[in-house]
């Protein structure tokens, strides 16, 4: 199996327009490569650093990355029962109310979940959610 980097973005956040949604999956992503300093830095993980060099090398140089949809309850249960994966929370994720007035909150965006030979069984869990559009 060729790992694969899904990046699972909120479906419920009614203001969450292409740019924001862009700006989070990246931010989501930037998340992961942290995630992976952390490993890179511990000892014990050499199978699992073997697959994600696996995957940076991927479909040259970019490994296969996949955004899906969900909710923030959905993301939440995912995150609790897949190994590799993480929930993201901007703590200044900006939003406008009914009258046009611009304020900033902390809010859980999305998450990515890393599948690969280490974690296949998890492969199931994001096969529910629809592509994000």
């Amino acid at each position: 199996m060729d790992p694969i980097l899904y990046i699972i973005m909120r479906s419920d956040i009614s203001d969450m327009n292409p740019g924001k949604l862009a700006a989070q999956a990246a931010h989501v992503a930037s998340d992961f490569e942290m995630w992976v300093k952390f490993i890179e830095s511990q000892d014990g993980y050499g199978e699992l650093l073997g697959e994600i060099h696996k995957w940076r090398e991927g479909a040259s140089t970019c490994g296969t990355t996949i955004c899906l949809s969900a909710t923030r309850e959905e993301i939440q249960d995912t995150v609790k029962k897949v190994c590799f994966s993480r929930e993201f929370v901007d703590p200044t994720y900006p939003w406008e109310n009914w009258y046009g007035e611009s304020f900033l909150s902390s809010e859980m965006t999305g998450a990515w979940v890393f599948v690969c030979e280490e974690n296949s069984e998890d492969l199931d869990v994001t096969k529910k959610f629809a592509l994000h559009y």
